[in-house]
């Protein structure tokens, strides 16, 4: 789906773990349950078979529209993209699937009780808590690298993530803050180029038009400036990077500018696509319901990636 080599696949990655755990214990359960639980109800049985098939059909579905090559209505859902709407979708009914008939399985081994429907959806919505509030706490813990960089260290390339555009085609504050840290390192000479990146919504110009007009008005050299409006989200983004700045351009020293509620996700995109990049923060201020929106929002996002790499 992201378009990774066998090659780039790393097994220690979080979500690879988390899932790959996860199938080899509802593999054990299940020849268990099946082979050494000879007295098992045929309810039970039946519980059990429905939701591992209900877990496989949405993966299914994921693996014939992407070998068919569908394509989805353009727009956008929650400002993501249809397409990703669905695949997450997908993926989290299947994962939730999968979780609810592991405490299925799991509760029937170690309980020797009658199989609780309840006793395992609470066990399944609490897991999924816990993974969300794990995600959350993550994303707004400390990075020494978000702070400041080195102050001897000269970066092959700034690249600016793309937020909202505003009446007028002018970039968000968010976004204006991003784009003027960014210009702010270029003119100290800390980067050498600057990377703008990203789509647009419907009737405006897209985040990267956005960011060069601003760069320019700022008064940087448009020679400087590397351009980039087909990608609509930031896995898409970072994917670019690795494709294009890093593996045809030959850019080793990247430093994504961004806010600190949104790095660590970046961060953990680029570890993803063995992109050796770091981060620092705009700087730009939140009241602490915009944070708490941002940071809830991130987080979530940071989960369905590693989880699902979307």
């Amino acid at each position: 789906m992201n378009g990774l080599s066998w090659k780039d696949f790393n097994i220690f990655y979080f979500g690879n773990i988390f899932n790959i755990v996860l199938s080899l214990l509802l593999i054990i359960g299940v020849v268990i349950i099946f082979y050494f639980r000879k007295e098992l109800k045929a309810v039970d049985r039946y519980v059990i078979l429905i939701s591992s098939v209900a877990s496989l059909i949405p993966l299914v579905l994921i693996l014939f529209f992407e070998q068919l090559k569908i394509t989805f209505p353009e727009g956008y859902i929650f400002n993501y993209p249809v397409q990703k709407v669905y695949l997450a979708f997908l993926f989290i009914l299947s994962e939730c699937f999968q979780i609810f008939t592991f405490f299925v399985i799991w509760l029937i081994i170690f309980s020797y009780k009658d199989f609780s429907f309840l006793n395992s959806l609470f066990h399944s919505a609490a897991s999924i808590i816990f993974l969300m509030m794990f995600s959350y706490f993550y994303t707004t813990g400390a990075i020494t690298n978000l702070k400041e960089i080195n102050e001897n260290g000269e970066y092959d390339v700034g690249v600016i993530l793309g937020a909202a555009v505003w009446s007028k085609n002018q970039p968000s504050p968010i976004f204006k803050q991003r784009i003027e840290k960014t210009f702010e390192l270029y003119k100290s000479g800390k980067i050498k180029k600057i990377h703008v990146t990203g789509g647009n919504a419907p009737g405006e110009i897209s985040e990267a038009e956005s960011a060069k007009k601003y760069l320019i008005d700022l008064g940087m050299n448009e020679k400087d400036i590397l351009f980039e409006s087909a990608t609509s989200t930031t896995s898409e983004q970072i994917r670019y990077i690795k494709n294009t700045l890093v593996e045809k351009q030959g850019m080793r020293k990247i430093l994504i500018i961004s806010d600190h509620f949104h790095l660590k996700r970046v961060l953990e995109m680029c570890k993803f696509f063995n992109v050796n990049a770091e981060g620092i923060q705009s700087g730009y201020k939140l009241n602490w319901k915009k944070l708490l929106y941002y940071r809830v929002r991130d987080s979530i996002g940071l989960l369905l990636f590693w989880l699902f790499a979307i």
